[in-house]
């Protein structure tokens, strides 16, 4: 028997199985990852449908996309999903939202939180106005 292997690299995997790989990584990490690898990534990466999930962000990493969005701003065209921050990440989403208005995000379909977010109802209430929308939150109770 023959104990040649065959070795396969990441990046020489086809763009639809790459794309495939891209939907289950939050935002933050694939443009921390792939941005500026090379321009076949620059080009999959600038063309993927992202989701953005607070959740276990690293505040450098989250800062690092937050800039890329600034300066390209076609990035907030390719995110469909926002994933709610915890009471640990709340910080970043409420710096996510001074710097990002939610009329910036034209092809939003889901948003998720785990916690009520009392201080930006606004930024969801904006959200339920657009047909095909999913929005997921928590119950808030009225009684005390």
């Amino acid at each position: 028997m023959s104990d040649i292997q065959t070795i396969m690299k990441f990046e020489f995997l086809p763009n639809e199985i790459l794309i495939e790989c891209f939907e289950y990584l939050n935002a933050f990490d694939i443009f921390h990852s792939f941005d500026q690898l090379n321009d076949r990534f620059n080009n999959l990466i600038g063309h993927v449908p992202l989701c953005v999930n607070f959740k276990d962000t690293n505040k450098s990493i989250f800062d690092e996309f937050c800039t890329k969005m600034i300066r390209n701003p076609e990035i907030k065209n390719q995110i469909y999903s926002l994933n709610l921050p915890n009471e640990d990440e709340y910080l970043q989403f409420k710096t996510f939202l001074s710097v990002f208005h939610n009329k910036e995000f034209p092809n939003m379909q889901k948003i998720q939180s785990i916690l009520p977010l009392p201080t930006d109802e606004k930024f969801i209430t904006n959200y339920r106005e657009k047909p095909g929308i999913i929005i997921k939150l928590p119950y808030k109770s009225t009684r005390k």
